[in-house]
């Protein structure tokens, strides 16, 4: 007979052979919702559908304190648009969830526990939407893990404040007129003007800082490869990250002012979109002391990491709402990086994460 956590790590690789894209997870959904339904016998337990997105609860008729709550992500990578694969270990994440939520059910508590599997993580469209719960509920805390590579496996890695960074995707969009390449003079070229915010960009990245903070080029188009005809429309797309959100939304002003005085100066249109933002995934310190104190009862090696994430995560919506934390918990030492074709979520950490996740209620 098999045990509780050599089935979930069945279910986890059964979900990394369905992987969906953010706020397509129905799959996925389904697939949790029934091995979770068929693992329950406790009838405090309770499947609650939000449609594009589930929680669990286990309810106490008389609860002596605020509930808790738990969090797994999970949708899967895009790749492209025709390439979708579990690259970040979301799939591992909500079998993790899956099993802990299962492994309690035959032990009672003095408080109502909310196991919340969320989607659309990757493009930040999720967190928002589920973090309601939080305040619907008096949630008095949530807690959350993510796989670490390039870590010892297992080992909790934790943050007081910024974990993650914040940040926003910006597409810049400026609309000139094509001209004969002969006669450029008779169009209105946009590249110029691109060249221009680039070199901001620049130049804004060249500043020392002792915190993180800085803008990506990911992505421009100008024009189209005809030589004959002199370019008259272009988009750039950047990436505004930093460990302090308000930073973010600064520097997001002040490519918008300069972009917009380069299109009246070009005599351009120019108009902006907004893509992925994510808040900063702020730690509560009283519930990361919580978390090392779990760990040190249970062996549980810590590191203290010295700066956040450079990535961001949207369970910080969640951490908007209520105190929490999220800590990694490391994928292996070898393990190839989150995103990257060869990466693999180890199995061997799920059991780490129960451990964490039941010292916390």
């Amino acid at each position: 007979m098999k045990t509780l956590l050599e089935e979930t790590i069945e279910l986890r690789q059964q979900l990394n052979q369905i992987p969906e894209k953010s706020e397509c997870e129905i799959k996925t959904m389904a697939m949790l919702k029934d091995w979770i339904n068929n693992h329950l016998t406790n009838p405090n337990y309770e499947i609650i559908d939000k449609q594009s997105w589930f929680y669990v609860v286990y309810k106490n008729l008389n609860p002596t304190r605020k509930p808790i709550a738990y969090r797994a992500d999970m949708d899967a990578v895009t790749v492209n648009n025709d390439v979708v694969r579990h690259l970040c270990g979301h799939e591992g994440h909500s079998a993790t969830l899956a099993g802990y939520l299962v492994s309690l059910q035959d032990k009672t508590f003095d408080r109502d526990i909310y196991f919340v599997f969320q989607h659309a993580e990757e493009n930040g469209a999720g967190g928002k939407v589920c973090a309601s719960l939080m305040k619907e509920k008096d949630i008095e805390e949530i807690y959350a893990y993510h796989n670490i590579p390039q870590f010892e496996t297992g080992t909790c890695l934790i943050k007081e404040k910024t974990f993650a960074c914040s940040s926003t995707g910006l597409i810049l969009r400026f609309i000139g007129a094509i001209s004969h390449a002969a006669y450029p003079e008779l169009g209105k070229n946009p590249t110029y003007a691109v060249a221009k915010v680039i070199n901001y960009i620049e130049e804004f990245n060249k500043k020392e800082r002792d915190y993180i903070e800085f803008a990506t080029i990911v992505g421009s188009k100008t024009g189209n490869p005809s030589f004959g005809v002199a370019c008259g429309d272009a988009d750039l797309m950047v990436t505004i990250r930093s460990e302090i959100e308000d930073h973010v939304h600064q520097l997001v002003s002040e490519v918008l002012e300069l972009s917009e005085t380069l299109a009246k100066e070009y005599d351009l249109e120019f108009s902006h979109e907004f893509v992925d933002p994510f808040p900063m995934t702020y730690n509560t310190p009283k519930r990361v002391n919580k978390v090392i104190e779990v760990c040190n009862k249970n062996n549980i090696p810590v590191e203290i990491l010295k700066e956040p994430f450079r990535w961001c995560e949207d369970f910080g919506q969640f951490l908007k709402q209520t105190e929490g934390s999220i800590f990694g918990l490391g994928n292996g030492i070898n393990s190839p990086g989150l995103h990257t074709d060869e990466y693999e979520f180890n199995d061997e950490i799920m059991s780490t994460a129960w451990t964490i996740f039941e010292g916390l209620i």
